[in-house]
């Protein structure tokens, strides 16, 4: 085991900010070390290990894809055709088709 590092050192490193770092670690999977048994406990990293966590996630970065097909807009499905009852105004009964 290494030096142990602060969340700001850690940033510092990393040319980022301390929640870049907080959210890493939370949503990421930046691997760290928590003293204490509370919510208030320290939290410290190991420079080795963030480094290659960091190597990983470069080479990783690539395989994600969160693209979103583009649609020109929404278009709602068509009932099946066998489902649908034709009616014309000018049937002897003037009245719509049962829908209820």
């Amino acid at each position: 085991m290494g030096h142990y590092l602060r969340r700001k050192e850690i940033a510092e490193l990393l040319s980022v900010n301390i929640q870049t770092v907080d959210r890493w670690r939370r949503d990421d999977g930046l691997p760290y070390y928590k003293f204490g048994a509370t919510t208030n406990g320290a939290i410290r990293f190991v420079l080795e290990e963030v480094k290659e966590w960091a190597e990983r996630r470069k080479h990783n970065a690539g395989m994600q894809s969160y693209t979103l097909p583009r649609t020109s807009g929404f278009e709602p499905k068509r009932p099946p055709e066998d489902d649908t009852e034709e009616w014309h105004s000018g049937d002897d009964e003037y009245l719509p088709p049962e829908i209820y």
